[in-house]
């Protein structure tokens, strides 16, 4: 029999949620970024103010319907610092109020339900609320972008202080992001991280869906395998043969790790090896779908294995750079942490 509805399960996931998107995203200049006012920063040790705690109950704590899959955040060793993407896309505002319930809901029932819930096998989850910056700010740098995104990382860089303060009690951890999170996330690793003694720390860093350049970090490599530890995975996902009209100013250079073979070789990597993708009814993960191939600066997916998969005309996956590999970043999460702990057991092992 065929199975139209897992079909129509991606369509919807995929091509109705970025049509949305690209109507509500506006991005030419209402207000000035002089003339709107600087919502009160987030205070961290207001519960409130994060999204995603261990001890809270928050959408974090999902798992996709029929998988065989548990939450194991209450006795993980390693924990994950989150950083949502972008979700304010409409209003004159340049920087988000993080007590705004209608975009918190928003936050919470896209990035954290389809995102963070990848590492929540493996990892306790932290995620903090930030003045995120509006969607227009990367389109408009010069007349108040770079100011808006600063206030947004400043909050990012606070609620990390605090989670190291607070919450990490020396356990390792990840760093996590997508889009505008990544950006933040690279400015993250490289002030507090790279190159100090917190970097002995670092499990992973799996920084999505935002350009990282070799010239991004001095210290902080790419993975090159499955099991390596202390590097960083970065992806951009496009549909096989497609070349964004902003690729020469943005893409063209940008480091890729395929998340299927968790490696920077460009052999195409069939959908057979694929481990899983979780669409919008956020179902048990569907294998053996996509296959994926790095191609200059780019990771181009193919057209999905199923019926009338050929149908499918989404060219730009960014929405769904977590979703099409959800399975295979669970499973490599997992992975990267037994390694990290194995190797920590030992060295503590020999250690006189």
């Amino acid at each position: 029999m065929y199975r139209i509805p897992l079909l129509l399960v991606l369509l919807l996931f995929i091509a109705v949620d970025a049509s949305a998107q690209a109507q509500e995203r506006r991005t030419d200049i209402e207000v000035a970024f002089a003339d709107s006012p600087v919502p009160a920063a987030p205070i961290y040790s207001d519960t409130t103010n994060w999204c995603s705690l261990p001890n809270k109950n928050d959408l974090s704590d999902l798992i996709p319907k029929g998988a065989d899959l548990e939450d194991r955040q209450a006795d993980a060793d390693v924990d994950v610092f989150y950083i949502h993407p972008t979700t304010l896309l409409q209003g004159d505002e340049w920087n988000a109020d993080v007590n705004n319930k209608e975009l918190n809901d928003r936050t919470d029932r896209l990035p954290i339900k389809y995102q963070s819930t990848v590492f929540n096998g493996s990892c306790k989850i932290y995620a903090p609320r930030y003045r995120q910056a509006h969607v227009r700010s990367f389109f408009n740098v010069d007349e108040g972008g770079r100011e808006a995104l600063m206030i947004a990382y400043s909050d990012v860089k606070r609620a990390f202080e605090y989670y190291l303060e607070h919450y990490n009690n020396g356990r390792p951890f990840i760093i996590a992001s997508h889009s505008q999170g990544t950006l933040h996330a690279s400015f993250l690793l490289r002030d507090l991280v790279e190159g100090k003694p917190l970097q002995d720390q670092l499990v992973a860093a799996y920084i999505i869906g935002f350009p990282i350049r070799d010239t991004t970090f001095k210290v902080l490599q790419p993975c090159s395998n499955p099991s390596e530890t202390g590097c960083f995975i970065s992806y951009g996902t496009y549909a096989e043969g497609y070349y964004p009209e902003y690729y020469e100013t943005f893409l063209n250079g940008a480091i890729m790790v395929n998340p299927i073979s968790w490696s920077m070789d460009t052999t195409a990597v069939s959908h057979h090896v694929q481990k899983g993708y979780v669409g919008r009814r956020f179902a048990k993960p569907r294998a053996k779908t996509f296959g994926a191939r790095i191609k200059d600066n780019m990771l181009w997916v193919s057209k999905p294995h199923m019926f009338m998969g050929s149908l499918l005309k989404m060219k730009d996956f960014h929405i769904a750079d977590y979703n099409l590999f959800w399975m295979d970043i669970r499973e490599n999460v997992a992975l990267r942490c037994k390694t990290y702990l194995d190797k920590s057991s030992q060295t503590n092992n020999t250690k006189p």
